[in-house]
């Protein structure tokens, strides 16, 4: 009878541990998602604070980010397939870091902020200005 009831005990310890690793998998695809769009959300803060991104840029990208989270309400409402509704988040969200780091990388924005500063002209001649 002990024996019985420490394996009853084992496999409803082991069902219940399961559960949540289970409804991951088989879940809606939300929180995953969820945590990429706040990396993304991140990343562009980072933007901003490092110079690399304008506000204009980061308006931008979050616009895009609202419309990404708009297109996963519309695909669950419509009734997607889940495998189909994934891939295509996931297209869209791929675009979507790649233009963050598109804007990100151009060298030509903000310069000051990076500590870049561009050598003098050639003709620039600093002895003119050498007030002694």
């Amino acid at each position: 009878m002990k024996g019985r009831n420490t394996l009853l005990v084992l496999v409803a310890t082991g069902l219940l541990l399961s559960l949540p690793a289970q409804a991951q998998r088989n879940g809606s695809p939300g929180p995953r998602f969820d945590d990429r769009l706040d990396r993304q959300s991140s990343a562009i803060q980072r933007g901003i604070d490092s110079g690399e991104l304008t506000r204009r840029e980061a308006r931008t990208l979050r616009h895009e980010q609202d419309e990404a989270r708009q297109f996963m309400r519309d695909l669950r409402r419509e009734g997607y397939p889940p495998h189909e509704a994934r891939r295509m988040i996931d297209r869209r969200l791929d675009h979507l870091d790649r233009q963050i780091r598109k804007l990100s990388d151009n060298r030509d924005v903000a310069p000051h902020y990076r500590g870049d500063r561009r050598p003098p002209r050639r003709d620039y001649d600093d002895r003119r200005y050498d007030r002694r």
